[in-house]
């Protein structure tokens, strides 16, 4: 199984991955797995991550190529919620710049080997977003 690999080519600013937290990981499996023909996968990282609760990989197509993933929604009664994850060049920088304009840190920068590294955060209207460096291109 692979790790969530967006390209290495996104550009900063835009969108490279997709969480779907959610209330009901097993209805929300069924109802993607229906919808989009997505196979789900239990994620095992390449590299510990603290406190990283269950994960699930969205498989699509012939390629098998990564889709979305989907997490437990963090507290009870959360809705269920798209976060997408926009790519950044500093991770530190991208997280300086949101806290001084009033976002709100969830939690802390986590690495994710291959992937990159992610910060989760709240915007000062309320929305969730997560901040992503991508990892270094391999040779």
């Amino acid at each position: 199984m692979s790790a969530p690999q967006p390209s290495p080519r996104t550009p900063p600013g835009r969108v490279s991955w997709n969480d779907l937290l959610s209330p009901d990981p097993a209805a929300a499996t069924a109802f993607y797995e229906a919808l989009f023909g997505w196979r789900a996968a239990a994620y095992r990282p390449s590299v510990p991550v603290e406190n990283l609760p269950p994960y699930t990989l969205f498989h699509a197509g012939p390629e098998d190529a990564d889709a979305a993933g989907l997490l437990p929604a963090p507290d009870p009664g959360s809705p269920a919620q798209w976060v997408p994850y926009f790519v950044v060049t500093d991770l530190e920088a991208a997280l300086t710049t949101a806290l001084s304009h009033g976002a709100t840190a969830l939690g802390p920068v986590r690495n994710l080997g291959r992937v990159g590294r992610i910060a989760l955060i709240r915007d000062p209207q309320g929305a969730l977003l997560g901040l992503h460096e991508l990892a270094p291109r391999r040779p």
